[in-house]
């Protein structure tokens, strides 16, 4: 009769539990006489009986081990899903900015094939003898396209100054006629000025009211007293001297009184501004400060209504505080201050008459 085999103490998981039943293991025969009553039973259901129960549970703990390989399998492809998700998260923001970039680049280009095809389809407001003043003209209405923003944008900032509008009114420099398209919205009648002639020729497509004229000349034909505002936005930085002198006059002599002409420009005060931005456009002349537009105002016999710097920065272009030097709080504070004061300088000046 072969000896019986014995285990020290408990199986260790499934294949412990099979390995006991595959060897016909028994745990080591303790005295006592609980010990004595089991081996007393156990012979009773030897044989036969015991050999199927064994074979049970060896078939019992092969299924659970394949049960515990398939938990594992779907364990280990549940963490690869989730690292692959991870990896999506990290990609997915990455490839919508480059689609969000590529589709505003191809928008960028379609929107200037069609203002180029608009040039060319416009009717012709001046004679043959323009051709070189109608290509500079075609020339700067690119600039404005890649420079200025999108008219819906240029739109919204329009509609800042609704406050301070009233009619009838004139936009000196209307340019693309995003002040005229709002002031018609809200139905402000107003009409404007622009030296660009095909800019002038699409407004008139538009149905906008709008004449070719140089500054301070395009205000000669307007009478006395016989408008309530005058606006002449990022239009300033544009004009030598002489015809900077000869807006404050023209404005005092055909503003009612207490009108109003609003003036927006680069903010001089922004050195961010000043030295570079403000660059980008070949036609800006000077940046013109704050405190000469307010001494011209009040020269020509205007009140100060408003002046406000509008338009701030994006905060991640700014000095950023480093962390844990509340130390130097003040002095970060200080430097956006001057470096990234906003960009706009925003004067609307009263006609007291």
């Amino acid at each position: 009769m072969a000896s019986r085999r014995f285990i020290d103490g408990p199986p260790d998981g499934i294949e412990g539990w099979k390995r006991v039943w595959e060897e016909d293991l028994s745990p080591k025969p303790r005295r006592g006489l609980l010990d004595d009553i089991r081996r007393f039973f156990g012979k009773l259901i030897a044989g036969e009986q015991l050999s199927v129960q064994r074979n049970y549970n060896i078939a019992l703990t092969e299924m659970l081990a394949d049960h515990h390989r398939d938990v594992e399998a779907i364990r280990r492809r549940v963490e690869e899903a989730a690292a692959a998700l991870e990896r999506i998260d990290t990609i997915l923001p990455i490839a919508v900015d480059r689609n969000d970039a590529l589709f505003a680049v191809l928008d960028q280009k379609i929107e200037s094939a069609l203002s180029r095809f608009r040039d060319l389809t416009l009717p012709r407001l001046s004679g043959p003898e323009a051709s070189q003043q109608l290509r500079d003209d075609w020339s700067y209405r690119r600039l404005e396209e890649h420079l200025r923003g999108s008219p819906a944008e240029i739109r919204r900032a329009m509609r800042e100054l609704l406050p301070y509008l009233s009619e009838p009114l004139i936009d000196v420099g209307c340019g693309r006629g995003e002040l005229l398209e709002v002031c018609r919205e809200e139905g402000i009648d107003a009409r404007g000025f622009d030296m660009n002639e095909r800019s002038v020729a699409e407004l008139q497509e538009k149905g906008l009211a709008a004449e070719i004229g140089r500054l301070p000349e395009c205000l000669a034909s307007v009478e006395d007293d016989a408008v309530s505002t005058v606006a002449a936005i990022h239009v300033v930085e544009h004009l030598p001297t002489e015809a900077l002198f000869g807006l404050f006059a023209e404005a005092a002599r055909v503003l009612q009184r207490g009108g109003r002409l609003v003036i927006e420009t680069p903010n001089a005060s922004s050195l961010a501004m000043t030295g570079s931005d403000f660059w980008k456009d070949p036609s800006h002349l000077a940046p013109r400060h704050p405190a000469a537009l307010v001494t011209l105002g009040r020269e020509y016999g205007f009140g100060v209504a408003l002046m406000d710097e509008v338009h701030p920065w994006p905060a991640d272009q700014m000095i950023s505080l480093p962390e844990g030097a509340p130390e130097i709080a003040s002095l970060v504070e200080r430097l956006n201050e001057i470096l990234y004061s906003p960009q706009d300088f925003r004067l609307v000046l009263s006609n007291d008459g």
